[in-house]
């Protein structure tokens, strides 16, 4: 098995930095709802890309990492990418031989599964009530932002 080339993590350390840096920008509380997940698509993203290098331990990590910079429950958004990239990894070879509007809707699914995970937690450890709406419209963001993503990078992330 050939090793990684070190370009790759050097950019995968990249584009989690700026998902982060996106993922804590100061936002109004109207738009802050359709903030995209900026970290998950960023996983999700190399996790397509890479399968070799990067999976549910990267999850876990860019969560635990994302954790500490917003200050938050440890491993609220660990567990939430970690679940996300679990259901990525086992649709991933599936995921070439969907058309580009299946991977927006299954990108979508997993944006608002981890928006329900994140305010679960907050649910169970803080007694804190997010109304049930309004956690979908992340989700919703999330997959056009996989729109953009797909455009210049090509349809099927998945490498054959």
């Amino acid at each position: 098995m050939a090793q990684p080339d070190f370009n790759i993590h050097l950019r995968f350390v990249f584009a989690l930095l700026l998902a982060v840096t996106l993922e804590i920008y100061p936002l109004t509380e109207a738009t802050s709802l359709w903030r995209p997940q900026w970290v998950l698509l960023t996983v999700l993203f190399w996790i397509l890309r890479h399968p070799e290098s990067y999976g549910l331990g990267t999850a876990f990590c860019a969560g635990l990492f994302l954790d500490l910079v917003v200050g938050v429950t440890p491993g609220r958004y660990a567990l939430a990418l970690t679940v996300s990239a679990c259901v990525m990894i086992i649709v991933q070879q599936r995921m070439r031989y969907l058309s580009g509007l299946q991977q927006v809707l299954l990108v979508t699914l997993l944006g608002s599964m981890s928006a329900a995970i994140v305010c679960g937690v907050d649910r169970l450890v803080l007694g804190s009530a997010v109304p049930s709406r309004d956690i979908y419209w992340t989700g919703i963001s999330t997959g056009v932002v996989w729109i953009l993503i797909q455009l210049p990078t090509g349809r099927h992330l998945a490498k054959s």
